[in-house]
């Protein structure tokens, strides 16, 4: 493993979890760091201020996609990774691009993209980025 990782899982804070690293659209490889507990039923403008208030942000579809994919894999292999529960939908910081109403977008445990409306109560988790 890397220093810099190394260096990253040693420094995380009580509850949270290294996911690994993305590349996003522009190029930049960021480290994931979940949050620790999850929200169980948000709407989307009080899900941005709670994962503020974390010292985070929502994640992205993308990043959604590979904190689900994580979890999976290590279920898979008897690990605990993050138990997200049963399938529900998640926020995500991105905006649902076929939605004429840019309304946020949301990601089922599935990997099935769909719009959310402001108003709904979902779950939301909350991650920080790491650049190394």
């Amino acid at each position: 493993m890397n220093s810099k990782i190394e260096n990253l899982v040693s420094e995380l804070k009580d509850g949270e979890i290294y996911a690994g690293a993305i590349t996003s659209p522009d190029g930049i490889e960021n480290h994931i760091v979940l949050l620790p507990n999850q929200h169980q039923s948000i709407n989307y403008p009080d899900a941005v201020i709670w994962a503020a208030k974390k010292g985070g942000c929502l994640p992205t579809q993308a990043e959604l996609n590979h904190i689900f994919s994580m979890a999976r894999a290590a279920k898979r292999l008897g690990n605990t990774f993050h138990d997200f529960g049963d399938t529900f939908f998640f926020w995500s910081s991105d905006q649902y691009a076929v939605h004429s109403g840019g309304a946020p977008s949301t990601l089922h445990l599935s990997g099935r993209y769909q719009p959310g409306i402001e108003g709904t109560y979902i779950r939301a988790c909350a991650i920080r980025r790491v650049a190394l």
